[in-house]
């Protein structure tokens, strides 16, 4: 019996201080987000509980690059207009509101630079496509652009089988403007190339670790056993 117990005592000893694996798993997506002031989804994976124990969660923008194209047309005949410069309003949000702990990055605002450049003047009853060069204006680098997730949160971005996903979102609103007459503008090709991940890190016991439990539970239940014939 004391033979029993003093085995025991080591493997329960040896398995608390077994050192545990931490790993990392990340998904990235993106969404062309076309400048008409909507809101595109973007899915992130969720974690996959059977892989181990969820430690942390990140969630990051790795980029939003405007580019694209839009397009003039001095609608009035008589009247010339001119094209004084564009800018591209980027949002980044989580899809439901304070459900993620994922604090909204707000608006940036951005100039674009064109092709035709400004100032550059469209005669009455003329139509110009204006190319607008790639610009990235949010960055994981930049503040706000990288959250950690509290862990109050973690059942939201987790699932028994990584199934699912955790929605945000991306939405480029242009602005262009235009002094003199009439015009008609559309922007629907101005675009925000939006980039994200979410990134979890997960403890995973060594194959030591699962050895000596179930060792010790084998021991626990002769010690049960034995006492069970004695008595």
């Amino acid at each position: 019996m004391k033979t029993l117990r003093t085995l025991l005592t080591v493997l329960t000893l040896a398995s608390a201080n077994a050192a545990a694996q931490t790993n990392t798993i990340s998904f990235t997506n993106s969404v062309i987000a076309a400048g008409n002031n909507n809101f595109f989804n973007i899915a992130l994976n969720k974690f996959n509980t059977s892989l181990g124990i969820l430690d942390s969660v990140t969630v990051a923008v790795q980029s939003s690059t405007l580019g694209g194209s839009f397009f003039l047309d001095a609608t009035n005949p008589a009247i010339d207009i001119e094209f004084e410069g564009a800018f591209g309003r980027v949002t980044i949000r989580q899809a439901t509101t304070n459900s993620l702990g994922f604090t909204q990055l707000g608006q940036t605002t951005n100039a674009v630079t064109t092709t035709p450049a400004p100032i550059f003047t469209l005669l009455g009853g003329t139509s110009t496509n204006f190319s607008i060069s790639p610009l990235v204006v949010i960055t994981n680098t930049t503040p706000n652009a990288i959250q950690s997730i509290s862990s109050g949160f973690w059942s939201s971005y987790s699932d028994p089988t990584g199934s699912g996903s955790v929605i945000f979102q991306a939405r480029n609103n242009p602005e262009i403007t235009v002094s003199g007459g009439a015009y008609f503008q559309s922007a629907t090709n101005f675009t925000a190339d939006t980039v994200m991940s979410v990134t979890y890190t997960y403890v995973v016991p060594e194959p030591s670790t699962w050895a000596l439990l179930a060792a010790g539970a084998t021991i626990t239940g002769l010690v049960a056993a034995r006492r069970r014939r004695i008595s």
